[in-house]
């Protein structure tokens, strides 16, 4: 097991990544990253190591993940052996300690540098997570504010695809209206954002 650079390709498959270099013909033997499955590989090989993890106590996505804790803090009451461990905190730690096992069973390892437990909330994937939910991190609601007022059809489609990351959270959404192409003048107008102030964006061809 491994991620990129570091998975092993089967023997068989090798040829498919042959390349010329001045040292003559030569062929990968780890899972490149940049290909065209290697994404998927490597989030399936993620999924069978944790599959008994997921989605109760887990969420990953490629090289990310979250572990998730209990849904209640259970008014901060301790563990009846020691008052000076709230239960909420043992029940996470007892997770944790689990899906780290399963992770080093694998061969895999964690970066410490990267690595962050036992926190309110965690920003990942775009998104922030805590035990309220999930909502929207603050850096892609500063890039969709921020983002510049669209001139034309294709700006309008990058935007659009921007915004679709974050439609999940939007009070009906289905309100947004991108009307005929026949039409002179765009308009979209999106509201619902909590803490976004009304976007509206029209564009002439």
């Amino acid at each position: 097991m491994g991620g990129y650079d570091e998975r092993e390709l089967d023997v068989t498959t090798r040829p498919l990544t042959t390349f010329e270099t001045p040292l003559g013909r030569m062929q990968l033997t780890r899972l490149p990253q940049g290909a065209t499955n290697s994404v998927a590989v490597y989030q399936a090989q993620m999924t069978w190591i944790l599959q008994e993890e997921i989605p109760e106590s887990v969420g990953i996505l490629i090289n990310d993940g979250g572990i998730k804790g209990p849904r209640s803090l259970y008014n901060q009451e301790t563990l009846p052996e020691n008052p000076s461990i709230r239960r909420f905190i043992w029940e996470y730690a007892i997770t944790l300690e689990r899906v780290l096992f399963r992770i080093e069973e694998a061969g895999l390892t964690i970066s410490g540098s990267k690595f962050a437990c036992c926190v309110p909330a965690l920003d990942i994937v775009g998104h922030v997570v805590s035990l309220k939910g999930r909502t929207i991190s603050k850096q892609n609601i500063n890039k969709i504010q921020n983002w510049p007022t669209p001139l034309n059809k294709k700006e309008i489609r990058v935007f659009i695809g921007l915004f679709g990351y974050v439609m999940m959270f939007i009070e009906n959404s289905q309100k947004l209206n991108h009307h005929s192409e026949g039409s002179p003048e765009k308009m979209l107008t999106v509201t619902g954002i909590k803490n976004v102030k009304k976007i509206s964006i029209s564009s002439e061809e």
